[in-house]
């Protein structure tokens, strides 16, 4: 799955409408559905905004694009399906509320 789709994937799973996350990431309605459509790549800055109104750290929701990518190689294949179990679990210990959808959204950020 590419990161612009997992944006999406994780937006949809807190509940969020796409203008609410692109409200509170401080850009445009359009510009993040380009993104969701993996049509534009955010910058660092960009995606640290969309990283801190979805409350997912940067590293597990690239990790999270990467785990989901389409795989074709077998022995690739095999190695991910070993270790997303894992990863999980690992995710979900250290950041259990990334697991759970969250009801509203966190406070927009202020420079």
């Amino acid at each position: 799955m590419k990161l612009g789709k997992t944006i999406a994937s994780v937006r949809l799973e807190r509940g969020f409408k796409q203008i609410d996350l692109a409200e509170r990431s401080q850009i445009s309605k359009s510009y993040l559905s380009e993104i969701e459509n993996d049509t534009k790549r955010p910058d660092m800055e960009i995606l640290e905004r969309i990283c801190v109104a979805l409350n997912v750290p940067i590293q597990i929701l690239v990790l999270k694009a990467t785990m989901e990518e389409d795989i074709t190689d077998p022995d690739k294949m095999r190695l991910v399906r070993e270790i997303k179990p894992l990863l999980n679990e690992l995710t979900m210990a250290l950041y259990p509320d990334v697991v759970e959808p969250k009801s509203e959204l966190p406070a927009p950020v202020t420079n």
